[in-house]
């Protein structure tokens, strides 16, 4: 798998910052890995964006927002559940 900007940061994220700068626990470091595999499937089977292409320029406002409607609507999950993805 290519390294892009995006797996760097995000194993940054999760790696050092986390654990290390905001002392996160293991559990909450585990709840945002969840989020961040549950974003890299909705950009895979809905945007057709494989993870080993997902670099920073992807980002933007409507694909943060149509992953918290794939959160809410797909999923099924609540408002406060989306918020918390939202908050990762």
């Amino acid at each position: 798998m290519k390294t892009t900007d995006f797996s760097k940061h995000l194993s940054n994220f999760l790696g050092s910052y986390l654990p290390h700068k905001r002392n996160l626990s293991v559990h909450t470091i585990a709840s945002y890995c969840d989020v961040f595999s549950l974003f890299l499937h909705f950009c895979k089977d809905d945007k057709g964006i494989r993870a080993d292409c997902l670099t920073l320029n992807d980002f933007s406002h409507t694909l943060v927002s149509d992953f918290l409607i794939w959160v809410e609507e797909t999923r099924k999950c609540s408002v406060a559940t989306r918020n918390q993805r939202l908050a990762a």
